[in-house]
């Protein structure tokens, strides 16, 4: 979603001869934005979690109690 998204589709746009593996799409990630699992920032995240433009309500309501979760565990 968003940059990694673009991160992804870009790198694979003017490499067609890298294989489309998952390994390969996480090792892009990884080396675009680190390895950290978690946010620095737990609490920012979560009051930035916003209804994505045709996201449905029961999908917003599962991403924000995720964003919860990951700010209980970091806190």
């Amino acid at each position: 979603m968003g940059k990694a998204r673009d991160v992804v589709k870009v790198t694979l746009r003017h490499n067609p001869s890298l294989d489309k593996t998952p390994e390969l799409i996480f090792d892009l990630l990884k080396q675009h934005f680190g390895e950290l699992t978690y946010s620095s920032m737990p609490m920012a995240d979560f009051y930035n979690t916003r209804p994505l433009q045709y996201e449905g309500v029961m999908e917003y309501w599962i991403r924000l109690n995720n964003a919860i979760d990951i700010a209980d565990e970091c806190l």
